[in-house]
């Protein structure tokens, strides 16, 4: 019998995509109260599980929030991010009233590769297929799919804050397209991005709002891993220049 892995990852990932698509927004939502406030701030997550999705801000100022940097970030946020987003509450307080959880901008992208590397042996089992598939999760929690060719997919230019895709072999180490793709899905407001093989799985993460500078090296290591791809040490040694970037951590599990 066939399995549709499309269908089911999508039984798999259905509470997950929501759960991504909301701290996905809770990252934009702090970054742009920090960068817009000046403040020192923190986020509480309540993400998991119902339809009621919540983030709420957590300012470290005595003084309580700047209530206008979260107004401006909460209308900004659909433009920014180019989406439609998904209903989340947003909410403002001071850290020191609040015994909730408290989520740096470094530890949100770590939320959500956590949640789907519950799913790893699953996302092992789909790199065996001859072709490779991507999944995209969305801004409003739903997920885009599609099937490449033997060892190449056309990703589509669509903004989400997670992307997953995979080679149906044993190695998950990016190709220079893959390297490319990259740049522009952090570009675009993407937090976490995965390559499953049936080996292991390479993860690619934020680690701070996404660096203009980190865009062009990504471009750079690209072209550098084109030139190099008939080298195999020449090749690797490329790709290693992505664990030098200031906004990302590339790793491999």
């Amino acid at each position: 019998m066939t399995i549709d892995y499309i269908k089911v990852f999508e039984r798999e990932f259905s509470a997950i995509a929501k759960e991504a698509a909301c701290t996905g927004i809770g990252f934009h939502i702090l970054s742009y109260y920090i960068e817009d406030s000046g403040r020192t701030a923190s986020v509480s997550l309540e993400c998991r599980g119902g339809d009621k999705h919540r983030v709420v801000v957590l300012d470290s100022d005595p003084r309580g929030c700047e209530e206008d940097s979260i107004i401006h970030a909460v209308n900004a946020l659909p433009g920014i991010l180019s989406s439609r987003l998904l209903e989340v509450e947003v909410d403002c307080r001071y850290a020191g009233d609040t015994t909730s959880y408290r989520y740096l901008l470094r530890d949100i992208p770590v939320v959500i590769m956590h949640r789907v590397l519950s799913k790893q042996s699953f996302l092992r089992e789909i790199a065996y297929r001859d072709k490779e598939l991507f999944f995209l999760i969305g801004w409003n929690g739903e997920i885009a799919y599609g099937v490449g060719g033997e060892d190449s997919i056309v990703i589509p230019l669509v903004s989400g804050p997670l992307f997953i895709h995979t080679h149906p072999s044993e190695n998950c180490y990016p190709s220079y397209q893959d390297v490319k793709s990259m740049s522009e899905f952090f570009a675009s407001g993407g937090l976490v991005e995965m390559i499953v093989s049936r080996r292991c799985i390479s993860i690619a993460r934020l680690v701070e709002p996404f660096l203009e500078e980190d865009y062009w090296a990504l471009q750079e290591i690209s072209n550098c891993m084109r030139k190099s791809r008939r080298d195999y040490y020449s090749y690797y040694s490329c790709i290693e220049k992505i664990k030098k970037l200031k906004s990302i951590i590339f790793e491999i599990v």
